[in-house]
C-alpha cells in the first residue's frame, strides 16, 4: 500500500472498446485515463495504475455460445502482468463474464438485436443462471481498487445476482421499448436454436465477486435491475 496519488491509469480491455466512456466518466478530469484494447507498452510505462479487463473465459468455458469467437486470454493476461511488472506499475485484472453497456457486443447484444426483430425465444423448461456484469460496474470496482492501491491480483467481477437466462432477456426487452418475447414448446426449440445450444443453457458457468467485495467495499449492480430502472438521458450511460 502506498498513499502515492494516482494521476493516470491504464485501461487494457481487449475487444471492449464500448467501455472507454465508463471509465473516463468514472475517473473524471483528475485522473487521465489512457484506454486501449490491443497490447500497448508505451501507455502503460507512462500510467501510475493499470487496469486489464479480462473475461472468465480464461477458466474454460466460456459465458457465451461457441459462435461467439473469445481470444487467447491467457496470453493476454501474462502479457500485461510481464509489463506492468517489468515496469514496476501496480496493477489488477478484472475477470469479466458476459458485458452490458452501451455499445455492447457478444451475445448480450445478439439477444437484443432478436428481441427486437421478434426472432427470439423462451423455450419452455430451457432456463439456466448466468453472470453479467455491467460497465459502469466495471469501471466503479476498477476506482475503488485504484484508490486502494490494491495490486498485483485478480478478481471475478459480476452483478452479484446470477440472473436466469430468462430474467435477463426480459429485462433487455423492457430496456427495447417493452418488446414482448414469445414461448416456444421444447421440440420447436430445438430445431430453431439447435442441440449444442440447450446443452449450453443448461451448464451455462457463474461466478461470484465476493472476493472484490471483500476486497475494497465494491457494491455490485444488478444487470436486470439497471435495465429496468435506471433513466437514460443524453449524458447517460
Amino acid at each position: 500500500m502506498t498513499d502515492q496519488k494516482i494521476k493516470s491509469i491504464a485501461v487494457f480491455a481487449p475487444g471492449r472498446g464500448f467501455l472507454r466512456p465508463y471509465f473516463e466518466r468514472e475517473f473524471g478530469e483528475d485522473i487521465t485515463v489512457r484506454f486501449f484494447t490491443e497490447p500497448d507498452e508505451n501507455e502503460i510505462a507512462t500510467a501510475d495504475y493499470a487496469v486489464m479487463v479480462s473475461s472468465t473465459d480464461i477458466y474454460g468455458k466460456s459465458c457465451q455460445p461457441e459462435r461467439f469467437a473469445s481470444p487467447d486470454w491467457e496470453h493476454l493476461e501474462s502479457s500485461f502482468m510481464e509489463h506492468t511488472n517489468r515496469e514496476g506499475i501496480s496493477h489488477v485484472i478484472l475477470r469479466c463474464p458476459l458485458v452490458v453497456a452501451t455499445g455492447m457486443d457478444g451475445w448480450p447484444l445478439d439477444i437484443a438485436r432478436r428481441i427486437t426483430r421478434g426472432t427470439y425465444f423462451h423455450v419452455e423448461g430451457l432456463d439456466g443462471s448466468l453472470s453479467v456484469v455491467h460497465g459502469c460496474d466495471i469501471a466503479a470496482a476498477s476506482h475503488q481498487l485504484a484508490q486502494a492501491h490494491v495490486s498485483e491480483k485478480c478478481f471475478d467481477i459480476c452483478d452479484g445476482c446470477n440472473p436466469t437466462l430468462h430474467d435477463f432477456a426480459e429485462a433487455l426487452a423492457y430496456r427495447i421499448g417493452d418488446r414482448r418475447i414469445g414461448v416456444l414448446k421444447p421440440l420447436l426449440g430445438k430445431l430453431l436454436y439447435g442441440k449444442s445450444f440447450f446443452r449450453f443453457v443448461e451448464s451455462m458457468p457463474v461466478f461470484s465477486c465476493d472476493a472484490l467485495i471483500a476486497e475494497c467495499g465494491f457494491r455490485p449492480t444488478s444487470v436486470t435491475e439497471y435495465l429496468r430502472t435506471h433513466v437514460y438521458d443524453e449524458n447517460s450511460l
